[in-house]
């Protein structure tokens, strides 16, 4: 009961998120941490009150803004299409559901983003594709087992994750602004209403209901990215589907080819933000949760090794998806089974022609789910003045941020000072 409870107190945003000091939930849940087996944690995810919250449907929307653009661009990728979509989207699902189980935290799957620039840039078969994420599955698989992650954890410094954290989300806030720019259009009335239009009412909306539990901003931008689609009328074809990959011919040169071209460039930025980072986090908003450095990397290289076989792309977690699920509502795991579900249903029910349907999802509409971009960074970045004991605001942090988000870290500062930490 203290678990539910707590799933429930925190809010989307404030000074919840920055733990000061020890909460009466934390230590209720702390002295619970022994009975919390792997039955009856699964058991909690899987309940479907608690996957149906409007919370934790929101929260398993909020990554979205990333995963469909990675998955459309890959799919159609002029240097060179990633075959395999369905078999993309349907092993995303399971990894979803075995993230929300191994861990009852909000915990995202993502493509690993050096090997999709790599991909739309300079072109990446589909053999050396699988390959590059063998070779980081082995990485992350000697660095889990060793140890050694653990020992990288404690060697880099907080600023470098924190700085790291503040980019992605900048990052993140630039995609968005390119997605809502992208058709150059009022209304595209020929195809799925995307323009500047769309964006705009997107936007209002975002920034209309964005904090309200009783009605989710992601829901209604999911419901209003939907009108397009449906009024676009993309051939799609309802079916029993097995979207699973048949495993290509492979070459020596296509496992050198993936090492050298996507591996190598993709393991710093894996290490810092899906390991080092997402750690650090899972401990600033689940502090009674937390995941651990060891535990993500051999997360990291299960999937990789497992399902990049047949048709899975290279992925891994993220702290950008994490604070995005988290900032739209989701509290525990039950979100990622609801989005993992949701993933391998659509999958399976309309196989290779999901593409289709995806295509017609209005960027624009993207681009307002990325509207809370400026204040992640934010989340992220003011906590190296809390954990410093700086005293005055964050001011670069501040400066990205809208001025409710900046009277929230300044009420959590002074909150902070008040409190004694440790270390």
């Amino acid at each position: 009961m203290a678990a539910l409870a707590d799933e429930t107190a925190q809010p989307l945003l404030g000074g919840a998120c920055v733990s000061c000091s020890p909460g009466e939930d934390d230590a209720a849940s702390s002295a619970g941490a022994v009975a919390d087996t792997p039955l009856s944690r699964a058991a909690r995810v899987l309940s479907l009150r608690r996957m149906l919250r409007p919370s934790e449907v929101s929260g398993s929307l909020g990554d979205l803004g990333t995963f469909l653009p990675d998955v459309v661009s890959l799919s159609n990728n002029p240097h060179g299409a990633y075959p395999a979509p369905a078999s993309f989207i349907f092993f995303s699902g399971v990894w979803s559901i075995y993230a929300g189980c191994a861990y009852d935290i909000p915990m995202p799957i993502q493509p690993m983003h050096t090997v999709v620039a790599v991909s739309l840039t300079e072109g990446l078969t589909y053999p050396e594709t699988i390959a590059s994420g063998v070779w980081l599955g082995a990485m992350f698989l000697v660095l889990g087992t060793t140890g050694l992650i653990g020992t990288l954890k404690r060697h880099i410094p907080l600023p470098v994750v924190r700085g790291l954290q503040l980019g992605l989300g900048l990052k993140v806030m630039g995609t968005g602004i390119s997605l809502g720019t992208k058709t150059r259009t009022w209304v595209d009335t020929s195809n799925n209403l995307d323009g500047y239009a769309i964006g705009l009412l997107a936007l209002t909306i975002a920034m209309l209901t964005y904090g309200q539990r009783k009605l989710p901003v992601s829901l209604v931008l999911f419901g209003l990215g939907c009108v397009g689609m449906l009024f676009a009328r993309p051939p799609v074809s309802l079916g029993l589907h097995l979207p699973i990959a048949p495993i290509p011919a492979f070459s020596a040169g296509d496992f050198w080819a993936g090492l050298f071209r996507a591996a190598l460039p993709q393991l710093p930025v894996t290490l810092l933000n899906a390991v080092v980072s997402t750690a650090k986090l899972t401990e600033d908003l689940y502090p009674h949760r937390p995941v651990s450095v060891g535990k993500i990397s051999l997360s990291i290289a299960a999937m990789d090794l497992s399902s990049c076989w047949f048709g899975h792309f290279p992925s891994c977690h993220g702290c950008g998806g994490l604070a995005a699920q988290h900032l739209f509502g989701a509290r525990t795991g039950s979100s990622m089974v609801f989005i993992g579900l949701l993933k391998m249903g659509l999958a399976v029910l309309f196989g290779p022609s999901l593409l289709a349907a995806l295509e017609t999802f209005p960027s624009a509409v993207l681009y307002a789910a990325q509207h809370p971009a400026p204040e992640r960074p934010h989340l992220h970045a003011r906590r190296v003045q809390l954990l410093t004991r700086a005293p005055g605001p964050c001011f670069p942090a501040e400066a990205c941020c809208s001025p409710s988000a900046v009277s929230s870290s300044r009420r959590a500062a002074e909150t902070c000072s008040r409190r004694p930490t440790s270390r």
